[in-house]
This record gives structure tokens, C-alpha cells and sequence, in this order.
């Protein structure tokens, strides 16, 4: 009985790994559902999706190694305890999540898919799951074409990219010999730094079959783009989102984006989670005495 019971609670215990964005919905759910919830997350995760998180009343543990390395972690304390994992590229109802993001753009497009589909490019979840979102609203007969998608990851981070070019360059494929590239990832983009996108063969995947591209911008590019949202767009993303611009501001000068397409960038966390790296780029507020003349003098043209 005691055995059955301890199994019980196991079961209502939902766990999983995160630099922070998945975590705080996974546990924002889990706390209005009364579900107990476990984080995994690198130690070096920004402090402001920590807070997130421990607000929400998950448990967070912060392992001393990298995202991969918590992932891995988070895989072998669920297998141990029974828990639920939601990890990324383990559980299929992740991608079932992330595609009704591609109902969204078709709704507010008013039923139509566009040209293309810029999304930035981590384990590669979300872009499994845009491309199964319009290939569900093709085989509904909504829409009657698909759009390209570009996959946008930084130039330390880019293991989906170069598979896609190797996948490419040998033409004919068997996806299931396909293995995707391995690196050290050492982005500032937090969210999609990862050394081995455990969702990546279906992102590569979606991006051929799409028709699509893979793009890399530098960090220092990525971090440019942050304020150039906000002023253009009234966005204010953190790094790893500000990489679909980033990579569309790569990929028109190429040739792959042509002006008369319309091209959809999905912005995927707020900059309010990562300040420091927008502080990098923002600039400086100016300091004044608490006086007119200071203040007139700091307000001159």
C-alpha cells in the first residue's frame, strides 16, 4: 500500500529542464492545477526567469554544468522517480504545443500562411512544431501552400544549421541515417545555446522539406538586434528571439528572402528575462543634479 501510494504522488510531479522560458509556463500550470513541479536549469540562467520560476512555487535546482547537462540530469531523476518529464524532444506533446502557434499566424494573417516563418533555434522544438502546425492546416485543406521556414541560430550555437547544410550538400537523404552535428555552444542567447538539439532532426527536417533555410548571425549582431525591435516594432525581446531578426537581416542580402515576400518573425521571450544583455546595447541613462539648470542642459538638441 505504502509503495502504491508513494507512486501516486510520483505521478502528479511533472518535471524538465529549461534555461527558463518552457520552465515558467510548465510551472505556472502546474501551480493553478496544484501540481508539484521540479526545474532543472543551468546555474548561470538569468536571475529574472530564477525568480520566475520560484514564484510560480516550482523547485528549482540549478545544476553546475550546462543546459545539456541538466536535460540529461532532469531525464535520469524522472526515469528514477516516475516522474512526468516534459523535456523537450522526449515528449511528443511539446511539438503538439508549440504548432498552435501556426494556427495563431494563420488566424491574424486573416487565414493565410506567409512566405516565410523566421523562428530562432534551440533544441528545435518550436520549429518541429510550426512546420506540423501548417502541414495540419494544409491536409485541412486551409491553407494551399506551406510557408519556408528560416531557422535562426548564432554562430556559437549552430548545430541545426550545419546539418542542414551538410544534409544539402549530400542531396538524397535517409533521415534515418541522418545524425545531427554536435557542438560547444558558448552563445550569449541562453535559450537556444545548446550543444545538442535533442528535437533537431525533425527542425532539420522541417526546414528542407519546407523549402526553407538555416541562417547564423553573430552574438554581437543578435544583441544589435534587441534595441532595433523595440524601436521598429515596439518589441522588447531577449537575445535568443532577437535571433530571428537577426538572421532575416543575414538572409534577404543572400538572395533567400525576396522584398515582395511576407515574412513572419516569432518572437519567442520578453527582454525583461535577460536585462544584462540588453543593457549591453541600450546605453547609459544620463545622471543629473536634482536642478532646472541640469535638467535643461541634459534636454539641449
Amino acid at each position: 500500500m505504502a509503495l502504491a501510494v508513494a507512486k501516486e504522488r510520483n505521478a502528479s510531479v511533472v518535471a524538465g529542464a529549461t534555461t527558463g522560458n518552457a520552465g515558467s509556463s510548465m510551472a505556472c500550470l502546474a501551480a493553478s492545477m496544484g501540481m508539484r513541479c521540479v526545474v532543472f536549469v543551468p546555474e548561470s540562467a538569468p536571475p529574472a526567469k530564477i525568480a520566475q520560476l520560484l514564484v510560480f512555487g516550482a523547485k528549482v535546482i540549478a545544476v553546475r554544468g550546462t543546459y545539456d547537462q541538466a536535460f540529461d540530469l532532469c531525464a535520469e531523476v524522472c526515469a528514477r522517480r516516475g516522474w512526468f518529464n516534459r523535456n523537450t524532444g522526449s515528449n511528443p506533446f511539446t511539438r503538439e504545443g508549440k504548432k498552435t502557434c501556426s494556427f495563431e499566424i494563420w488566424e491574424q494573417l486573416g487565414r493565410e500562411a506567409p512566405d516565410w516563418v523566421a523562428v530562432s533555434c534551440g533544441d528545435g522544438n518550436i520549429l518541429s512544431g510550426l512546420w506540423k502546425g501548417f502541414y495540419d492546416l494544409a491536409a485541412m485543406g486551409l491553407i494551399s501552400r506551406r510557408p519556408k521556414l528560416l531557422c535562426a541560430q548564432s554562430d556559437a550555437s549552430d548545430a541545426v544549421a550545419r546539418t542542414v547544410q551538410h544534409v544539402r550538400d549530400i542531396g538524397q537523404v535517409d533521415w534515418m541515417r541522418v545524425q545531427v552535428a554536435r557542438v560547444r555552444a558558448t552563445t550569449c542567447a541562453d535559450s537556444i545555446s545548446v550543444d545538442e538539439p535533442r528535437d533537431g532532426l525533425a527542425a532539420v527536417r522541417a526546414v528542407i522539406e519546407s523549402g526553407g533555410a538555416a541562417v547564423t548571425a553573430s552574438d554581437a549582431d543578435i544583441l544589435a538586434a534587441i534595441p532595433e525591435l523595440a524601436r521598429g516594432a515596439g518589441v522588447f525581446c531577449e537575445p535568443a528571439a532577437a535571433a530571428g531578426w537577426a538572421a532575416v537581416k543575414k538572409a534577404a542580402p543572400l538572395g533567400l528572402i525576396h522584398p515582395e515576400e511576407r515574412v513572419v518573425v516569432v518572437l519567442t521571450g520578453h527582454g525583461l528575462k535577460d536585462i544584462s544583455s540588453a543593457r549591453k546595447v541600450a546605453g547609459e541613462p544620463l545622471v543629473i543634479d536634482a536642478s532646472l539648470d541640469a535638467a535643461l542642459a541634459a534636454t539641449e538638441p
